[in-house]
């Protein structure tokens, strides 16, 4: 297996990863973007991800301020610590179907990107994926977690609709904070815990039914 890694900083345009590469005459399939990969590169339009690739790693694209269209393959399994923060202009990115774990800030400042749909793979999120991510949209969440952790979507300015997923049994601590335009919420009836300022400063909610099972709401939830 290999992993693309400290690409040279001058790429732009369109960057094809190849599912394999050859060194010293044996070929090695491409199975990882590498940490810091692409950072900080300003010149990458658009990302094609082979199908060889699992995982991306920490910081691959952190601050990669030119990309703005990302396409997976169905083989991404993870998405690693802050693998897109930063990347200001990105505004299309389809999940993989496989995707199973992302990572913290995974998306932090994405200030481009409009909606996310994430498959019912999805085990694990990070905290603070979406934050500030203030053109955001719409979010449809996997029915699978059974949290939403802190600040996943704090400062998600234009946020209007989350479907939060009949499976979770927590919302975090500021998990929708100055969410401000946000107007539909529906609680499950499998929620038990409302975090710290989870929805402080959602002004457009005007109406809130808890389902019976919660037990505990934090300080400034509301």
């Amino acid at each position: 297996a290999s992993v693309v890694a400290s690409p040279k900083k001058d790429y732009v345009g369109e960057i094809v990863i190849p599912e394999s590469v050859i060194y010293k005459e044996k070929e090695y399939s491409v199975t990882s973007i590498g940490k810091n990969a692409f950072r900080s590169n300003a010149g990458v339009t658009k990302v094609v991800i082979p199908a060889s690739v699992d995982s991306i790693a920490s910081s691959a694209f952190y601050s990669a301020t030119g990309l703005e269209e990302v396409v997976m393959q169905n083989s991404v399994r993870v998405i690693c610590d802050n693998a897109f923060g930063y990347c200001s202009k990105l505004q299309k990115i389809n999940m993989s179907s496989a995707l199973q774990s992302v990572g913290n800030s995974a998306f932090l400042g994405c200030a481009a990107l409009t909606n996310v749909e994430f498959s019912n793979s999805v085990k694990e999120l990070g905290t603070s994926v979406f934050y500030g991510c203030s053109a955001l949209r719409s979010v449809v969440l996997p029915s699978s977690i059974t949290s939403i952790p802190k600040n996943t979507f704090y400062k998600c300015l234009a946020l209007e609709m989350a479907e939060i997923p009949a499976s979770v049994e927590v919302i975090g601590e500021g998990a929708f904070s100055a969410c401000k335009v946000l107007n539909g919420l529906n609680l499950p009836s499998s929620l038990r815990k409302i975090g710290a300022r989870a929805f402080s400063g959602c002004k457009a909610i005007t109406h809130v039914e808890f389902p019976d099972n919660v037990d505990t709401i934090q300080a400034s939830a509301f």
